[in-house]
């Protein structure tokens, strides 16, 4: 990497060099403080961000994005520290792009802090209810004993009293309720995710096999 490292340090100066003569040339603040940011220069990177930010709004987006991919780089190599100031820089400018609220979670969830990750994901699924992504990863977390089948099922049913109809929380909802016994209630979950999810063949066989339980008790 000595021939990478040695061009960015040339782009590095020249950027230096265009803010030495146009302080406020906010591309160029963006694209050094990038650099600093990814050379561990913290204080010098966030600062240049901040700058670059406040002279040009119309750079967020590209600024957020960047955060998010310098973030990436400091979750590789364990440095979680800094990738959460960063992904928190990055959700700051755009709070809609929920990704970066994502990353967060699996940062705490990678520093054991269960209930910051938990967080994350459910404020996710509230503004986002169709996110399969972040579902499963709440869904790890029961699997790996990190949460029990009470509190996976008080989860689900935050999210769908929020958003009645969405299927993937009424699919979470219904196996919750399948696990505990709840079986009418669990039917009709899997009812209300199958009107959004019609093509699941799992919710269907779910389903199926709910009705002949059902049947089968009534017969005893």
């Amino acid at each position: 990497y000595p021939l990478r490292r040695q061009r960015q340090m040339c782009i590095r100066d020249s950027y230096e060099k265009v803010l030495s003569l146009t302080p406020e040339y906010a591309n160029a603040l963006f694209r050094l403080g990038a650099l600093r940011l990814a050379y561990g220069e913290k204080n010098a990177g966030f600062a240049l961000i901040s700058a670059a930010r406040q002279a040009e709004p119309r750079l967020a987006h590209a600024i957020s994005e960047r955060c998010g991919e310098i973030a990436a780089r400091y979750v590789e190599q364990q440095e979680y520290e800094t990738a959460e100031e960063l992904y928190r820089l990055a959700l700051d400018i755009s709070p809609d792009d929920l990704w970066h609220r994502v990353r967060l979670g699996e940062i705490a969830e990678k520093q054991g802090e269960l209930e910051n990750a938990i967080e994350m994901y459910v404020h996710v699924l509230m503004r986002a209810p169709e996110s399969p992504v972040t579902a499963e990863k709440i869904t790890d977390l029961m699997r790996r004993g990190k949460l029990n089948i009470n509190q996976f099922a008080a989860i689900w049913r935050q999210i769908t009293d929020r958003h009645p109809q969405a299927g993937i929380p009424n699919m979470y909802l219904g196996m919750a309720l399948e696990e505990m016994g709840d079986m009418a209630n669990a039917i009709e979950a899997y009812k209300k995710a199958l009107v959004v999810m019609h093509e699941s063949t799992f919710i269907s066989k779910r389903l199926q096999r709910l009705y002949k339980d059902m049947v089968s008790d009534n017969n005893k």
